[in-house]
């Protein structure tokens, strides 16, 4: 079973804020895989205008190869937007209490473009009967090109306050 909850802040002028938790519980009497996969977690697939686009990590990676698998607190995906002359992007920010934080990020940019906060990157999870997993996420969407040291701020002042509590 999964339950979600899903925060909406008021619109800044560094762009939407979303917190994002999901809580998936194995039902009782029984076990539950969770297999290893790469679009697993949350994930976004871009617009057609953003196919081919670029990547920011909090390690400062921006080739999408080294990138795609890679641990981070966080990652951005950005490019041209349909409206011509405009570009943004989405940033993932892996909660500190997430399983496997930080989290492994799927990335591509063909042929589509493509993010996911990836926790089964490189394992699946194995839970019991009744046993819960939880996980959290913040989810930046923006307009330009993503800064490292205002992501690495945002993701400070989530983690500082809790995130999604």
């Amino acid at each position: 079973m999964e339950r979600r909850t899903i925060l909406a802040r008021p619109p800044q002028a560094e762009g939407l804020w979303l917190e994002w938790m999901s809580e998936l519980t194995a039902p009782h009497g029984a076990s539950l895989q969770i297999g290893k996969h790469v679009y697993n977690g949350l994930g976004i697939r871009f617009i057609p205008s953003m196919d081919g686009a670029e990547v920011l990590n909090e390690r400062g990676t921006t080739s999408i190869e080294k990138a795609n698998g890679e641990q981070a607190r966080w990652c951005a995906y950005f490019g041209p937007l349909a409206r011509p002359g405009q570009s943004g992007g989405v940033a993932f920010f892996d909660h500190p209490s997430n399983p496997r934080h930080p989290s492994p990020f799927f990335v591509m940019n063909k042929p589509f473009g493509y993010l996911s906060a990836a926790p089964t990157f490189r394992g699946g999870f194995e839970m019991r009967s009744g046993e819960t997993l939880t996980f959290r996420w913040g989810v930046l969407s923006y307009l330009g090109r993503p800064e490292a040291a205002t992501l690495n701020h945002r993701f400070q002042q989530w983690t500082s306050r809790g995130g999604h509590r």
